[in-house]
């Protein structure tokens, strides 16, 4: 496993701790939520927070978020923490968090995966609101090391804000 020791701020907003103050779409500065890749595929494509749901029997939450269906170039990325989502800095692996981020670009895709030791990733969430009892809006960013699924080119490392 790779270690990642860095936090983008990447939009929205021009610092880690301008988290917004829009809905569900992630972010109220007027900054579209960006991932930016470089490595084995360098660029960007706009990517949003889409759910955070909590569900009580196993007293998880899994958050999600990604690109627009029909995208060219794609990111997917699940976090699965222990417990309702806290602003705190999650590692994936780390007392049962758990990670799954997917690039897609056309025939070639990049995964990390904490639960086959594939890649790394980190989440940070800098702000939290409950919308319902078992579902939240979040504000925050992660990063994560990528190795190309057929193992042949370079790793991408990912970083984003929403």
């Amino acid at each position: 496993m790779i270690p990642l020791a860095m936090w983008c701020a990447c939009s929205p907003g021009t610092t880690p701790s301008d988290g917004g103050a829009g809905g569900g779409a992630g972010g109220g500065s007027g900054t579209a939520s960006m991932c930016t890749f470089t490595g084995g595929k360098t660029g960007s494509v706009p990517c949003s927070f889409q759910s955070a749901q909590w569900v009580s029997a196993g007293n998880r939450t899994t958050i999600k978020v990604g690109t627009a269906m029909g995208a060219a170039t794609t990111v997917s990325a699940q976090f699965v923490v222990t417990s309702k989502p806290m602003a705190v800095n999650y590692s994936g692996g780390m007392a049962d968090t758990e990670c799954t981020i997917v690039l897609n670009d056309g025939t070639k895709t990049w995964t990390s995966d904490t639960t086959m030791a594939l890649g790394a990733c980190a989440l940070n969430l800098r702000s939290v609101r409950a919308e319902a009892m078992d579902t939240f809006d979040l504000h925050g960013g992660f990063s994560a090391s990528l190795q190309p699924d057929d193992g042949m080119g370079s790793d991408v490392t990912m970083q984003s804000s929403f």
